[in-house]
């Protein structure tokens, strides 16, 4: 279940413990007015407002500390989205997300050296600042992303679901980890390690290509423009 979708009844008794700016206020308002977060969005978007993902995510965070939300996230989090069975050889790996358009050779490899991995709800995969170059793929389960805020404390920004695939930077680009990742639920993963002969399989050009795509998307992720657009100086 996305959980900008799920709609919340609002236990009032506890809300007034709840810390808000005065921005968090106006969006608390119109949340309970619109009752999802997804809702709350559309309602400030079709009035004309931009909106700051930042503070709006920091108010469900304090609404959820001080159980203002009903449902809690946890028990949103408990609720898995419906997830088929994968199959564990190399002809469905052959078209997995990510892997269908590898040449055949890399293909093999890549299975090859592949393993599975099982982890229980709250263990860490990824961790911030962590030099491994593994990839991941999400099988069964669902875990979440982490990056540390301007105030230093860590922030949920997104989820994974079922064959996602993470860890494309560290393992293209050969750089640190830039986001936490843990389980929200019991998961199973394929995790490939990198390998020098990897990249002596495939094509230098193909290669080239593929970390230049990477690092252009680093760099627009890193911007001072897209930081403007996250926190927009009006907004703060």
């Amino acid at each position: 279940m996305k959980l900008e979708k799920v709609e919340f009844n609002f236990s009032l008794k506890n809300w007034q413990k709840a810390q808000m700016t005065d921005l968090q206020k106006q969006y608390f308002g119109v949340l309970q007015q619109e009752k999802s977060i997804e809702k709350t969005v559309q309602f400030f978007l079709k009035s004309g407002w931009l909106v700051n993902f930042s503070q709006l995510w920091d108010l469900v965070q304090n609404l959820e500390k001080e159980k203002v939300l009903i449902p809690h996230l946890t028990e949103v989090f408990a609720i898995q989205p419906k997830q088929h069975a994968v199959e564990m050889n190399f002809k469905s790996f052959c078209h997995w997300p990510f892997f269908r358009s590898l040449p055949a050779v890399v293909q093999s490899h890549l299975w090859q050296s592949h393993q599975v991995v099982e982890m229980p709800a709250g263990a860490l995969v990824i961790s911030i600042g962590d030099q491994s170059r593994d990839l991941w793929i999400q099988i069964s389960g669902q875990s979440a992303i982490f990056v540390k805020g301007n105030s230093g404390s860590k922030k949920m920004v997104g989820l994974i679901d079922q064959m996602a695939t993470f860890g494309e930077l560290g393992f293209f680009l050969n750089e640190a980890r830039t986001a936490e990742v843990k389980t929200l639920t019991q998961s199973k993963f394929v995790k490939i390690p990198h390998s020098e002969k990897m990249t002596a399989l495939v094509n230098p050009e193909s290669f080239q290509e593929i970390r230049h795509r990477f690092q252009v998307l680093r760099a627009f992720i890193q911007s001072p423009l897209l930081s403007c657009f996250r926190n927009p100086p009006w907004m703060k």
